[in-house]
């Protein structure tokens, strides 16, 4: 068990696969905003972009993977943002979240094809990155950098303790067949420290912080 933490999975997550029900997809949603509340993700997500304030002034959010729209309208009440923008591949996700909260600004694209704002910007992940590999993760840092935007990601650490505490978890009956599949295997997906290390170094970052937070959690906060 302990080795097959050793390398990432490859295996595709369910939400990642076409033709998932749309009243799947909106409750697993509800999923994640149980995980982030309860087990720290909200609390990671605020702590990184905090020490990304203290290094820059910042006028406007961009979340890319933005799901349901839950963390980057926290994130701008937090801060008194008023410009923040989600931005994810999914129609679903985004239909979600723009009725959650119509008053923040969500599309359905790619991230290479938003334009972004030249300055004051911060670029914000959560649980978006394990989802890519080391390759496309190179790539989504290296557009970040040409955007000349600050960076802070927030995903899970890869270990057996981490994928324990959420496999138990998952046990409960009322969490969705997605959660279930999904939530173990994320663990395994997740990149590790010296990964982080040897991709932000590919992309050409050498200011770079990578924090372990509660939960098993990191925290890379990232600029050019």
């Amino acid at each position: 068990m302990f080795n097959s933490f050793k390398n990432r999975s490859n295996e595709q997550e369910f939400m990642d696969m076409p033709n998932i029900p749309v009243k799947d997809l909106y409750k697993k949603n509800k999923e994640l905003h149980w995980v982030n509340q309860y087990l720290g993700g909200y609390k990671a997500s605020i702590f990184g972009v905090s020490q990304a304030f203290k290094k820059k002034s910042i006028t406007k959010i961009i979340d890319v993977g933005s799901g349901g729209g839950d963390t980057l309208a926290i994130l701008c009440k937090k801060f008194k943002i008023k410009d923040g923008q989600g931005i994810d591949s999914s129609d679903v996700a985004t239909q979600c979240a723009s009725e959650k909260y119509p008053y923040l600004k969500f599309h359905t694209n790619h991230y290479k094809k938003s334009r972004l704002p030249k300055e004051k910007v911060l670029i914000h992940t959560a649980l978006f990155n394990h989802h890519l590999n080391p390759e496309e993760n190179i790539a989504f840092l290296k557009w970040a950098a040409q955007n000349s935007a600050i960076l802070v990601m927030n995903d899970l650490q890869r270990n057996i303790w981490a994928w324990l505490g959420i496999y138990t978890i998952q046990l409960w009956p009322s969490f969705s067949y997605l959660f279930k599949n999904d939530a173990p295997l994320s663990v395994q997906r997740a990149h590790s420290f010296s990964e982080w290390k040897h991709m932000l170094k590919l992309a050409g970052y050498t200011n770079y912080s990578i924090i372990k937070k509660p939960m098993f959690r990191y925290v890379i906060i990232a600029s050019i």
